[in-house]
């Protein structure tokens, strides 16, 4: 199993399969409320499926910030652990204390905020657009 997953897995963060095409393997939902055991993630990632992590508050308040433009990302100038997509653009992790309900977009600064009841991919991921 990718590291990077255990990694993610001991600091409390939820995690669910996912094709090439970015969508869950499985019935994501319940893993809104439940960690994934170990077991689980090992026979979930043993086949080269993509690994994605639950943001909110079911992930330690964990908020990743989908910046497709660099340009923009670079104004955020947010210190934090980064992941280069396949776009050209970058995921920022961060914690925040208020969690959205929900992905909220904003278009006009090419930005997405994932917190409760979303999800991102985690690096290593191989999409049909490019790796993470």
């Amino acid at each position: 199993m990718n590291p990077l997953i255990n990694r993610f897995y001991d600091m409390g963060f939820l995690i669910i399969p996912t094709g090439a095409d970015k969508k869950p393997l499985i019935q994501w939902k319940d893993y809104q409320t439940r960690r994934a055991t170990l077991p689980e993630l090992t026979t979930w990632f043993s086949n080269g499926n993509n690994p994605a992590v639950i943001c909110g508050a079911i992930s330690d308040n964990l908020v990743i910030i989908d910046c497709d433009d660099p340009h923009v990302s670079n104004l955020l100038q947010i210190d934090t652990f980064t992941v280069r997509t396949p776009s050209g653009g970058i995921h920022l992790y961060t914690k925040s204390k208020v969690i959205p309900e929900k992905q909220q977009a904003y278009r006009g600064y090419a930005l997405d905020i994932q917190a409760d009841k979303s999800y991102a991919l985690l690096p290593g991921s191989k999409t049909d657009k490019g790796e993470y």
